[in-house]
């Protein structure tokens, strides 16, 4: 009989558990050894099942529940029996925390897997991305799921190599699992440990969903931390931006390319962002003045952006172009690699010793744009469309750092008048 789910607090706490060890004679034709039964006791229900271990009859203490002598085949049986009783009464602790009743046969399975042998790791792999591009635009986007399918890719690569077959069962998943697969991360994809956080970030979605629907009883990853290491923003100088939208560019296309960087440093907004700007979102805002209202493409977070008038510049100078016309964008944009290849061109023609990208535009607008000209840091996470301000400080911190480089010019120049003051 089922226990009844309404049970009070007290009445749970009263949960009886039990475990035994009996042997049954083998069904096998011949065999004179018994097999090792454990018996599992809940609440005066029970229920038994095969431990695989076999044992002559004459071998075996029933009082004791385990195999008489100290040789080595009876310790080894003995000191498996020690384990499995152990797991037994962990699994049983471990699902009073978790649930409101017991039942045996929850341990049973819980101590077997036998529900998460029904469960491969790539096959949920597999599902979750499934789900996400039946949500793209609705909590997921096509970039999102392309990272997920990269991570999927490599775990897929990693089961292949380390295990040689195309699946891992759920019931295998344990830290060795989980640090093995950074390691091939690590020395075989060849990728930067930040690269490696965002791919165990994205396994541990998986395995957290897994454990969630119950069919992963223990996570693989609970003694795992993620490590990052800080990796410096590059971002342009107030003089080296000044520099890129003087620059007299006598290639159109290097030219155009120019403006749709700029559009970014005085947007704060991503290559994806800006690709898929409409005229339609630029409108007049609580100021009266035109703002940039959109969604970012990545997380689906609104960025609400007061247009300065360098971005408002370019928005009027492409409004009548045909290429942007027909494309519905508000500046012109190439692919993000062939925009980052010109970008390398300007950076040369204007002295600039840094590797920009469309995305150090993103870094260019918090920093330079913003934070140094005193924005308040909560605004400028806002107008990123930052879920969390923690993300929003790294750009604080950059800031902090010019901080400190421009004031050792003075630091050292009163050194010697410290003693007189």
């Amino acid at each position: 009989m089922i226990p009844s789910t309404n049970l009070t607090e007290q009445q749970l706490q009263r949960q009886s558990f039990g475990t035994t060890f009996i042997t049954r004679a083998s069904r096998a034709k011949g065999a004179t050894d018994h097999i090792i039964f454990m018996r599992i006791t809940v609440d005066k229900e029970r229920l038994e099942f095969s431990t695989k271990f076999a044992v002559d009859p004459k071998n075996w203490h029933p009082g004791k529940g385990r195999v008489k002598g100290t040789g080595t085949k009876a310790k080894a049986i003995n000191d498996s029996l020690d384990n499995l009783e152990a797991e037994a009464r962990s699994t049983f602790n471990e699902l009073m925390i978790r649930e409101k009743v017991v039942l045996v046969e929850k341990v049973r399975d819980v101590l077997l897997g036998t529900s998460q042998r029904k469960y491969g790791l790539i096959d949920q792999c597999v599902a979750h991305l499934a789900m996400m591009r039946e949500r793209h635009g609705r909590g997921y986007s096509p970039a999102s799921t392309a990272v997920y399918q990269t991570t999927f890719n490599h775990l897929r690569t990693f089961v292949r190599l380390e295990y040689d077959r195309d699946e891992i069962f759920l019931k295998e998943l344990d830290f060795s699992f989980v640090e093995r697969f950074e390691h091939f991360l690590l020395t075989h994809v060849k990728v930067s440990i930040n690269c490696i956080a965002k791919h165990m970030q994205r396994l541990r979605v998986v395995l957290n969903l897994c454990m969630k629907r119950e069919i992963l009883h223990r996570d693989p990853m609970a003694l795992y931390k993620i490590k990052t290491e800080r990796v410096e923003i590059c971002y342009l100088t107030e003089d080296e931006l000044e520099r890129v939208m003087k620059k007299r560019l006598h290639s159109q296309r290097v030219a155009r390319v120019r403006d749709t960087f700029l559009f970014a440093c005085f947007t704060g907004f991503s290559y994806s962002d800006i690709r898929d700007l409409t005229a339609c979102k630029i409108q007049k805002g609580p100021d009266g003045e035109p703002w940039l209202f959109a969604t970012r493409q990545k997380t689906g977070i609104p960025c609400n952006v007061p247009l300065l008038p360098p971005a408002l510049a370019l928005a009027k100078r492409y409004a009548n172009d045909e290429v942007c016309k027909k494309k519905g964008q508000v500046v012109p944009v190439l692919s993000n690699q062939k925009l980052n290849n010109y970008l390398k061109e300007i950076a040369d023609l204007c002295d600039i010793q840094k590797n920009i990208t469309m995305h150090v535009g993103r870094h260019t607008f918090a920093t330079t744009v913003c934070l140094s000209q005193g924005v308040p840091i909560e605004t400028v996470s806002k107008m990123l469309g930052h879920t969390n301000l923690k993300t929003t400080q790294i750009y604080a911190k950059v800031i902090e750092d010019k901080v400190a480089r421009d004031m050792q010019a003075a630091r050292n120049r009163f050194k010697g008048l410290a003693g007189e003051a």
